[in-house]
């Protein structure tokens, strides 16, 4: 048996290589979380079956490489080696297992900026979360990083860049958040909007709307701009006129999830306001990138989540609604419930709480439900 890496697991992915993936946990951790099946082959065997399941698994294998994954890579290697065994086939297993595969993120080069600056696209495949970072004359703003933070320090490291700010666009409520970590790591300024952060424990500098973050000694402005809805304090950034990460607010499938608070349903009409008013009023050709994904099939034909605005736009049933209240029907329609852990998630992200590793785990286990899509 050979051990893969998660980098090479997220390039193969994101390559869509045909895969095969053995997941031998149990059903219960199974169900709790899992790599995603599109556009990958995902079987799920815990390791006591494997026997009684083998000709299934045969089935699945045949031409294409095969990676055997449990939560730690004690655990794949152990499983690995028994799978070939009982199937007589080779593969690979998952070093640091399902546990490195959550937090792993790729860096990805989605744009060049009018001084030859760059924006990177952080792409998180085991949650489904995006951050960046803008990167201009050797200084760098980090948006929405995980809580696994040394990817960003690493790259910019590794690449001669000193990170200079770090931004969310809104209070997170699926994940840990590593925007505060990195502030004080780095000895810089969080910028948050002051409503999301009502009752923080935490130093942050309020973001309102039209200000500007300067990046490096340069003019590449970086522009707020208040997108409500997600959150009442959801912002986006537009920068250098032409690439705008706007956060939760909309994805390629469908729109930001209104966080019920304390008056859910007026959250629901700026979310409105903010898909059919404001989002309208920005450059239809600029490149707009979401904070998550849905899905693996979200890729686009360069290698990245986003996309013009205006292709967004039109692709998006949710935003092709003839009235107002077609639209909220809509969102009431669809809309799920509301994870147990985002409350706990969020008071974390406020500096109300302090979750340890395995505590950060356990909140963030399952998929991202951040957005709503129409059925």
């Amino acid at each position: 048996m050979k051990k893969m890496s998660v980098h090479q697991l997220a390039v193969d992915v994101m390559n869509q290589t045909p895969i095969t993936i053995i997941d031998v946990r149990s059903t219960e951790q199974y169900d709790n979380w899992k790599i995603d099946k599109d556009p990958i082959s995902v079987v799920h065997i815990p390791i006591t079956s494997l026997t009684s399941d083998k000709a299934h698994v045969q089935d699945e294998l045949l031409e294409k490489k095969v990676l055997v994954v449990g939560m730690n890579e004690a655990d794949s290697k152990q499983a690995a080696g028994e799978v070939e065994d009982h199937l007589s086939i080779e593969c690979f297993f998952l070093a640091g297992g399902i546990n490195e595969w959550h937090d792993y993120v790729e860096p990805i080069k989605v744009g060049t900026l009018s001084d030859g600056g760059e924006i990177y696209q952080f792409v998180r495949l085991g949650k489904g979360c995006l951050s960046y970072m803008v990167i201009s004359q050797a200084m760098a703003l980090v948006v929405d990083p995980i809580a696994n933070i040394q990817p960003y320090l690493d790259f910019a490291e590794d690449n001669g860049f000193t990170i200079a700010h770090v931004v969310d666009t809104h209070l997170h409520g699926d994940h840990i958040s590593g925007a505060s970590m990195i502030a004080d790591e780095m000895e810089v300024t969080y910028y948050i909007s002051s409503i999301d952060a009502q009752g923080a424990e935490i130093p942050y500098e309020s973001l309102t709307p039209h200000s500007f973050i300067e990046v490096g000694n340069t003019n590449i402005p970086v522009e707020v701009i208040a997108t409500p809805g997600h959150t009442q304090g959801s912002i986006s950034l537009l920068i250098d006129e032409h690439y705008l990460l706007m956060g939760d607010t909309m994805f390629a499938d469908g729109v930001g999830r209104p966080t019920i608070e304390k008056d859910g349903e007026s959250v629901i009409h700026q979310l409105y306001e903010t898909l059919y008013s404001r989002l309208r009023h920005l450059p239809e050709d600029c490149m707009t990138f979401p904070a998550h994904f849905s899905h693996l099939s979200d890729l686009n034909t360069e290698g990245f989540f986003g996309g013009a605005l205006k292709e967004l736009i039109s692709s998006n049933s949710l935003l092709q609604k003839n009235a107002k209240n077609e639209f909220i029907q809509s969102i009431n329609t669809n809309i799920e419930e509301e994870p147990t852990s985002h409350q706990a998630i969020r008071n974390a992200n406020l500096g109300l709480s302090h979750p340890d590793e395995k505590e950060r785990m356990s909140l963030e286990l399952g998929p991202n439900r951040c957005s709503i899509t129409e059925s």
